[in-house]
């Protein structure tokens, strides 16, 4: 397994989205999907445990995410 300081979006599905559309993002770090959108505290509240979660995925385990 290789490990990187970012993550990507790759693919995902989004349904009834109001104004997020996924090939707006798609190619992008995590970092820039959430610092574009203006998240309010991403770097320094969200970012950490965001990097854990993802760090904690495995390609076998599929995750589902109610936001």
């Amino acid at each position: 397994m290789v490990r990187t300081d970012k993550y990507y979006l790759l693919a995902g599905a989004v349904l009834l989205a109001d104004t997020w559309r996924l090939e707006d993002k798609v190619g992008l770090p995590l970092d820039a999907i959430h610092t574009s959108g203006h998240v309010p505290h991403y770097g320094d509240k969200l970012q950490p445990s965001l990097t854990r979660f993802f760090r904690r995925l495995s390609p076998s385990t599929p995750v589902a995410r109610n936001n």
